[in-house]
This record gives structure tokens, sequence and C-alpha cells, in this order.
């Protein structure tokens, strides 16, 4: 399931929130979707709350978001 969400949040590019709550999701349930998330750049909302989470699913979607950031900073200097 995952899998198939993870392809949906990487061809729409119009997704504003995503709403996760209260699935019983776990950070090895959510893994997959760490790589898309980083690349959605257009959501806004990620809801997350009442699931069994640790810090090591938020910890592998914050040092994503950081590299792309740093990755988009570093094409944004070469194309200038």
């Amino acid at each position: 399931m995952t899998e198939l969400l993870a392809e949906l949040i990487s061809k729409n590019k119009h997704l504003r929130t995503l709403n996760l709550q209260k699935l019983a999701m776990t950070d090895q349930t959510l893994m997959p979707l760490v790589e898309p998330l980083s690349h959605a750049l257009n959501v806004e909302n990620l809801q997350l709350d009442f699931n069994n989470l640790g810090h090591s699913f938020i910890q592998n979607l914050t040092e994503k978001f950081k590299a792309n950031k740093r990755n988009d900073n570093i094409k944004n200097r070469i194309n200038s």
C-alpha cells in the first residue's frame, strides 16, 4: 500500500495536504514515503498524528529535505 501511495505522491503535483492519521503506521511502513515526500515541495500539511512512529522516520525525512534543499541551492547557483 505504501508503494502505491509513494507513487501517487510523486505524480500528483497539486497535492497540498496528506492526512495519514490513526492508521497504526510505524517507521518501517512509512519509510517508502521518505523519498517522494522529500521531493514533494507542494505538500504544505502532513498529518501523521496517532500513529506508532518513532524518531527514525521523522529524522530520515528531515535529512532528505535538507539534502534536497542543499542540492536545489547548488543547482540555482550554477544556473544563475
